[in-house]
């Protein structure tokens, strides 16, 4: 019996269309043209790109992430070294300031122990101590230091106040002759302190030297004085070297102040037997 071939339903060609495994499509590979059903740009667009699947992490997935270009690490790493010798300099310029800083506080220190005399009540513990180069509380010195500077200004600028009071009773403060010549010889002190860099300049303690290279101090962990020998302790070191210093000055002043006086005398006989 002959057959009917028309009568026979043929599968439509789009339902045998064998579709890729499941890897192919995650890796976005395309399927060949003559199988392949049309697909919208914008699903063709979006297999290409594999890494844009969303996943786990979020919308991109750790398994493939993009690769820079050739370009674009050597424009990441270059400010990175760029940056090496700048943050160098600027970490030894912090370490020398920190230096400074811990040089004024010990000149300040030890020049408040030998002009009052005062004896710590508060002492440093071992370790800030020997970093920081003070034996007394690093705040209270601060503290007294600065109530003392007030002090201290404050009747110094009260005499010249007086006498410029009694030149004018209508005086102001700050516009009397006396009160400025104080002010500026004060600030000529303290402009020439900030040019050595030291609050000891000529004062009883300069010792005609920049006092940061003739200083006490220590090496590393060691607490001993690296100047002078048998010196267990670098700050007690330091302040009997300065006191040292206060006794050589103080020494030349006596002896200037000796020949000053005896040139007067020398003067006056002079001047009687003219």
């Amino acid at each position: 019996m002959p057959v009917n071939l028309a009568s026979i339903d043929t599968p439509r060609q789009e339902e045998l269309v064998t579709l890729p495994p499941l890897a192919d499509l995650r890796l976005g590979c395309a399927l060949p043209s003559s199988t392949s059903r049309k697909r919208p740009a914008a699903q063709v667009a979006a297999s290409q790109w594999p890494a844009v699947q969303s996943g786990p992490y979020g919308r991109f997935s750790p398994s493939m992430p993009p690769s820079p270009s050739t370009s674009d690490m050597s424009r990441s790493a270059s400010p990175a070294a760029s940056r090496q010798p700048a943050d160098a300099k600027k970490t030894l310029k912090e370490r020398e300031s920190r230096k400074e800083q811990r040089d004024v506080n010990c000149d300040m220190e030890d020049s408040f122990h030998l002009y009052t005399g005062y004896t710590p009540v508060k002492v440093q513990t071992a370790g800030n101590g020997f970093t920081s180069g003070l034996e007394n509380d690093k705040l209270m010195n601060q503290i007294q230091q600065g109530a003392l500077l007030n002090l201290l200004l404050q009747q110094s600028l009260d005499e010249a106040h007086l006498k410029d009071l009694a030149l004018d009773s209508r005086f102001k403060l700050e516009d009397g002759p006396n009160v400025k010549a104080l002010r500026a010889e004060w600030l000529a002190w303290a402009e020439a302190a900030v040019r050595d860099n030291s609050v000891l300049t000529g004062t009883w303690f300069d010792d005609g030297t920049s006092s940061h290279k003739t200083r006490c101090d220590h090496v590393g962990k060691s607490k001993a004085c690296d100047r002078h020998l048998n010196q267990p302790d670098y700050r007690r070191c330091r302040k009997a070297q300065r006191k040292r210093m206060i006794e050589h000055n103080l020494s030349r002043r006596v002896s200037r102040h000796n020949q000053d006086r005896a040139a007067k005398i020398q003067r006056r006989r002079e001047s009687r037997l003219s």
